[in-house]
């Protein structure tokens, strides 16, 4: 086999130093091959070393004027340093070699939104729509730019033709009902979940909006599938972008709090729950002698151990894992997943037995409006003055049925704040910043 034949072999083994040895005899004998510096930047890349594969696949798109792919490559590593505007550049390069090239236009308007210039995105979103009309990738991404600028009726029609070009594309169908919430035309987001459900009957996430919708009795949590479908790769590679637009502000607020809590030691063994991609982790990480974090969903797991801030990441129900771990934790903290239950009680009963003696518990939850909601939408059963199950497809709780969960699953209330959670359409979003304790014997 000749050099470039030996890298490849390496490269689909998986055999990184041999690679990277093919890649530097490869240079030595041809130092301005850009297909050896494109591949050595693959080798960098794959080794998460992301400045040494961008100084290779910039030397690949210099050397090598005709190719597309390492314009491509560079900007998409150039993306995950951060650099945004090397990575649209580089992109727009990739573009201007290949016309066609599908992928590089949508990761351009990704970058463009993710860099604030919100209207290059539609432009940008809208020129893949006209290249490729047979795209629902391409009509989606449009949408959800077109959504988001407030402009519903444009972005119905994209979701629309997505789904119509792709039926099983799940993101168009939610998207498309929440567009319709957010402007609070609650009558075409009831149509769009009605619609979904009678297409795919056994789609719990439409059975969940449905239900957040009909004014009938909710169920008395969010379906664990639900919860997997909604937060799926596609939405937590992009999570944490998106709480940072929305000014979240619940992991800082749980951390003000157990900062001025005694605590008894100095390290403590903490459990995150519902840790999603562990945005609280590096304001846990400082206190924890052992810090582990619980999610129902895989993709944002995957998230989390990115950070490598956790001891251990467990894919598991919150309730069940809590309830399986008795005496095992000093703290245990939940950051905006209790909206996903209506019911408390079970939930904070299974806390209250994970907990130490003297352990502390620390959440936040959406605080119950009734007057918020459109009439059509309330519920009329016994539990909408504790709870309800709104539009969103969270579930809001009152002040009164939080302190009477928390004290009848053994705790001690310390404190329930009212807070500002984060910013939703402009709007502040509500919600109760709740401590209790453990009492020193159980």
């Amino acid at each position: 086999m000749n050099i470039r034949e030996l890298t490849l072999e390496s490269l689909k083994a998986n055999d990184l130093v041999a690679a990277r040895a093919h890649c530097d005899e490869w240079l030595r004998i041809d130092p301005k091959s850009g297909q050896a510096w494109h591949l050595l930047g693959v080798c960098h890349a794959q080794g998460g070393e992301l400045a040494d594969a961008i100084r290779c696949f910039s030397n690949a798109t210099e050397n090598d004027p005709t190719s597309s792919l390492y314009p491509y490559n560079l900007a998409v590593a150039q993306k995950l340093t951060g650099d945004l505007e090397k990575a649209i550049a580089a992109f727009r390069l990739a573009i201007d070699r290949r016309g066609d090239f599908f992928e590089s236009r949508i990761n351009l308007g990704v970058s463009l939104e993710e860099a604030g210039r919100k209207e290059e995105a539609i432009e940008c979103f809208r020129a893949a729509v006209d290249q490729f009309p047979d795209s629902a990738d391409a009509n989606f991404n449009l949408a959800n730019m077109l959504s988001e600028a407030g402009r519903i009726d444009e972005a119905a029609c994209h979701y629309r033709q997505a789904i119509e070009l792709d039926p099983n594309h799940s993101a168009a169908h939610e998207n498309l009902g929440r567009a319709f919430l957010d402007a609070e035309r609650f009558d075409e987001a009831k149509e769009v979940w009605t619609q979904w459900l009678s297409e795919d009957p056994s789609n719990a996430t439409a059975k969940h909006m449905l239900a957040s919708i009909s004014g009938e009795a909710p169920p008395p949590r969010c379906d664990d599938q639900c919860i997997r479908e909604a937060f799926d790769e596609r939405f937590a590679e992009n999570f944490d972008r998106k709480l940072a637009r929305l000014d979240y502000q619940s992991p800082q607020l749980i951390a003000d709090v157990l900062e001025k809590i005694e605590l008894p030691n100095r390290k403590v063994d903490v459990l995150d729950c519902g840790c999603g991609t562990g945005l609280c982790g590096p304001l846990l990480r400082p206190l924890a002698s052992k810090l582990v974090g619980v999610d129902l969903s895989k993709a944002m797991l995957d998230q989390a151990f990115k950070r490598q801030l956790y001891d251990q990441l467990h894919e598991c129900e919150i309730t069940q894992f809590m309830s399986t771990h008795p005496c095992s934790f000093d703290v245990v903290i939940s950051a905006d997943t209790l909206c996903y239950f209506g019911e408390l009680d079970e939930v904070l009963r299974s806390a209250s037995q994970c907990l130490k003696p003297g352990g502390v518990m620390i959440f936040t939850l959406e605080s119950l409006k009734p007057s918020t909601l459109k009439p059509s939408t309330r519920q009329s059963t016994a539990s909408a003055d504790l709870y309800q199950l709104c539009p969103h497809g969270r579930y809001t709780h009152s002040r009164e049925y939080v302190a009477a969960a928390v004290q009848g699953a053994g705790l001690e209330r310390m404190k329930i704040s009212k807070v500002v959670q984060r910013f939703e359409i402009g709007r502040p979003v509500e919600g109760w910043l709740v401590s209790a304790r453990q009492g020193s014997g159980k």
